[in-house]
């Protein structure tokens, strides 16, 4: 029997907490919804390096530390094409939080009450959000 393996695009967000224990959401410039800082890997990047290019991409922050993975989410998008998300826990050493082009906005949430006022591009990142901030 000849198998066939998927081609699957896969993406990277990272959860950045402050020290306020707030969770750092970004909305996403064209689309006026809500995401977390990170994208999809180039052809032939690393994860790291593809999460910490889409990071300085999005909020210019280059110093920061990867503590760990919180989840990973596959789906199938409208296209019929399979997707993977690696959902990372990170920490900012120093820098200032600036949105660029990509993003619009950003904001902080630490509640379930905050997070519920945001529509976020996939359903599924909201999850991972609510779930996040019930372990904590």
């Amino acid at each position: 029997m000849q198998e066939e393996h998927g081609i699957y695009k896969v993406a990277q967000s990272i959860i950045f907490k402050n020290f306020d224990d707030a969770i750092l959401i970004v909305k996403i410039t064209g689309i006026n919804k809500w995401h977390l800082p990170g994208g999809r890997l180039n052809k032939n990047e690393s994860w790291e390096t593809g999460l910490r290019r889409e990071v300085m991409e999005e909020i210019s922050i280059t110093d920061f530390k990867i503590t760990g993975i919180h989840s990973v989410a596959n789906w199938i998008s409208h296209a019929s094409e399979p997707h993977y998300q690696n959902f990372f826990i990170g920490e900012i050493l120093s820098g200032k939080v600036v949105p660029t082009n990509e993003v619009i906005e950003v904001e902080w949430v630490k509640t379930l009450e905050e997070l519920e006022q945001h529509e976020f591009i996939l359903e599924h990142v909201r999850d991972v959000l609510i779930g996040y901030l019930k372990l904590d």
